[in-house]
This record gives C-alpha cells, structure tokens and sequence, in this order.
C-alpha cells in the first residue's frame, strides 16, 4: 500500500490552507452579491471504496458557489487506509502528480447573458465535435490514479458563427481540438429557411503529446511511460436541414477528415450521414443517426473517443502499440448507427454502434435517470470487440453513478464499474473493477 510522504504532506497543507481561504472568502463574496442570487453552501460524502480488490475509506468535502450564470464546485475525493500500525494513510494516487489537483475542482459551469457562451471544466464525459467524425464521446479519463480535468469553451457570435474548444486534461498535455462553423447564408440575410440552415465548418484536432514508443517503465503519475510525438488531424463538416415540420426534421450531413501530423500523416476518410429528429411530445425526442464512411487504410473514425485516454498508449482497448502509430486498420466501407431518447427533465436513453473492414465493431448504451425525482443517476457501457484480446471481456467498459434523495439534505450514492489502471510489473493497462458506497449531507 502507498505511504504519505513528506511532500504529500506538505502539499496537503497547502491545499487546506486554500480551502481555509475558500471557507473565509467565499461568505463574503456571496453576502457582496446577493443582489444577483450568489448562494453558497457545503456538502460531505462518507463511505467505503472497493478499488482493484483493496479496500479504502473515501471522504469527499465539498464547497458549492453557484448563481444565475452557473457554479463552482470544490470537491476533492480524497481515500484512507489502516496501516499494519493502526495509523491512518493517504492514497498516494490521489495526490502524486500536478493533475491530480485537478481532483479539488469537481465541476465548474458557467454561461453568459443570453446563452452567447459558456464554459464547463472538470472530469468532462462523452464531449462532442460537430458531427463527431473527430471528436466524438470523448471521455476526460477512465484510470482512477490518472485524473484529467477537462475544459470546454462554447462561444455564439450573432446567429451566424459558432466556436467550440475542447482542451482534454488542464493540467497535462492531451488533446486540444476546437471547431469553427458558421451558417453563411443567416449571415447573409437570405430569405428562404432552408439556406439559413446550411452550415459548414473546420475542425483541427491534436495531441502534442501523442505516445508513439512505449519504454515497458512507469512515468510519474503511474502512467505507461513512452517517447512522445505530436498527432493531428483536420476536417472539413457540412450540414443542411433539408426538411424542418412540426414533428420531424431531417438534416444530411457530410465530413472530410485527414490526419496533418503523425505517423500516418496523408491518411483520411469520408462521413456521409442523415440525422433525423422526431418530436413525440412537448417534452420528449427520438434522435436517430445513420451514417456511411469510406475509410482509408490506416485512418481512424472518431479518433478521440471515449477510449483515447487508454488507447493512446495501447490500440486497441489497451494493447500494445499506441495509437498514434496504429497503421495496420484495413481500408474501405464502414457504417454507424445511433439511437437517442431523451426527455426534458427525465432522462436520455442512447444506443450506438460502429464498424469497419476488419474491426473494431464499436457499441456503447447510455441511461441517465433525472428529473425533479428522488433516484437520479447515469450509467454508461461501451465494448470495443475484439474476440481475440488476451484477457476476457478487455474491452469492456463500464461507469455508473446513482443516488437516491432519502431527504433534502441526505442522500446516499453508489458509484462503481469496469476501469482500467497501469499494471505495475507490465506498465500496461489492465481491467479493474470499482465500486464505492457512500451517504452524503448538504449543509
């Protein structure tokens, strides 16, 4: 089991005098803005965590600053263990490295009059570009000793022009990509709504520090050591309603993707696809996506996926070769499919899968639970299938959180599911199971 060390304990301190600082700030700034309803109030989780098979005590203190343009969360979810001496000890995952302070910073929201633009920040999930040729269902991390706190910018200019910035860890160099889209014609004033619907845009994607050699050693942060290039890729989108009723609309979509920088420098592919949305009542929607791609050799759909954060050092779900160096996908026709339910205030039910000549044969199923309702939650399961990886069910996925309102200031929550840590002897990704149960208060 890790040990807090001196330099844990110092930073320790630093981290509680900010919060001592938080505690004493905060009061007066909200009191300085109650004219616009700043509101602050405090929050605490007890329970029990079951990690990779060791058992810890999980704490999670937390400090919540919101108002009319979004909030501020300060939870750090901290875990302890007994020592063969009865003292208590620190996960030294928890603290090691610069990112893992990103830990304190459980959430950030905020947005600008008129929703002109916003910014998220925090352990972001399933973020997407456009389309998603690119960027699609990108999850911030899925190693528990690896914390990645990502950022989110969304900007409106006028009706016309739309810009989205996705940085994936603050802290650590990973993926940077942004988005510019515009709709020319509602620039131009043309009359008719259907030209005032087109639009188009341009995506660049990269990760300055793409693995592209595994060194077989741990680095700091207990993550696969590597000698590190830069990867990037660019794409061309276009996208028209072609038909807008009072129930249904049908929009076509087109995207061109390549890769500008990295081992397979020159290679891309073509998404071709019909995004049809039904309106089944005031406050629910069907969403349903098909798209065809013709895919060169070497070229990867969705290349920022929910998997990046481990495949970037091991393709695929965790193998051997990074990435940014895997050139051996066979070329030609391959498709995707994707199912949405959602409900103003009640939740989201999706569907989706992908493939190509060759493999992967992507799926993944999304539920969340919301609402003005005592269980809420979401749980998300996404399989990369591959039949003949070493270890059974590797490629599985599986994150869950749900809670349950037993008052309105108690709750209890569980969290848990199929994740992926370093193994120590191999520096590899392996799976690991997680589950946690805690009750939480608000103050």
């Amino acid at each position: 089991m890790p040990r807090l060390t001196n330099q844990h304990k110092s930073r320790l301190g630093f981290l509680g005098a900010l919060l001592a600082a938080w505690f004493l700030a905060l009061p007066a700034a909200a009191r300085a803005h109650e004219t616009s309803a700043v509101h602050l109030h405090a929050f605490g989780e007890l329970g029990c965590r079951l990690l990779d098979g060791d058992a810890f005590l999980a704490v999670r203190p937390g400090l919540v600053l919101e108002g009319e343009r979004g909030h501020l969360v300060i939870a750090p979810l901290l875990h302890y263990w007994f020592d063969s001496a009865g003292r208590v000890r620190l996960r030294a995952e928890d603290l090691e490295v610069p990112s893992d302070y990103g830990r304190f910073l459980y959430s950030v929201k905020l947005q600008g009059a008129r929703s002109r633009w916003s910014l998220k920040a925090g352990a972001l999930a399933h973020q997407r570009l456009g389309s998603g040729a690119v960027v699609n269902d990108f999850v911030a991390s899925l190693d528990p000793d690896a914390w990645a706190t990502a950022l989110r910018f969304d900007l409106v200019a006028g009706d016309f022009a739309w810009l989205e910035v996705l940085a994936g860890d603050i802290f650590a160099p990973g993926l940077l990509a942004a988005r510019l889209s515009a709709a020319p014609m509602e620039w131009a004033g043309v009359g008719h709504w259907a030209a005032r619907s087109w639009e188009v845009g341009v995506l660049a994607a990269a990760d300055p520090a793409a693995p592209v050699e595994l060194t077989g050693e741990l680095e700091a942060g207990r993550r696969p050591g590597s000698r590190t290039g830069v990867l990037a890729v660019g794409a061309v989108d276009t996208k028209i309603v072609l038909y807008q009723g009072d129930r249904v609309s049908f929009s076509p979509y087109a995207d061109a993707a390549v890769r500008m920088l990295g081992p397979s420098k020159g290679r891309g592919g073509l998404h071709l696809g019909m995004l049809s949305d039904l309106r089944l009542a005031p406050r629910a929607s069907l969403v349903v996506r098909g798209e065809a791609r013709r895919l060169g050799t070497g070229y990867m759909a969705e290349h920022f996926d929910t998997w990046y954060s481990l495949e970037r050092w091991g393709f695929p779900a965790a193998g051997r070769t990074p990435k940014a160096v895997a050139e051996e996908l066979e070329g030609g026709w391959g498709g995707k499919g994707e199912i949405v339910f959602a409900g103003d205030g009640l939740g989201l039910v999706a569907f989706a899968g992908d493939w190509r000549p060759g493999g992967p044969v992507n799926s993944s199923a999304h539920l969340e639970l919301g609402g003005d309702t005592a269980l809420t939650g979401a749980v998300h399961l996404a399989a990369r299938g591959f039949g003949w990886l070493e270890e059974e069910m590797q490629s599985l996925l599986g994150l869950g959180e749900v809670r349950y309102r037993l008052t309105d200031a108690v709750y209890l929550v569980a969290r848990g599911g199929r994740v992926f840590r370093v193994d120590e002897e191999s520096a590899r990704y392996r799976p690991a199971w997680d589950a946690a149960l805690a009750v939480g208060g608000a103050i």
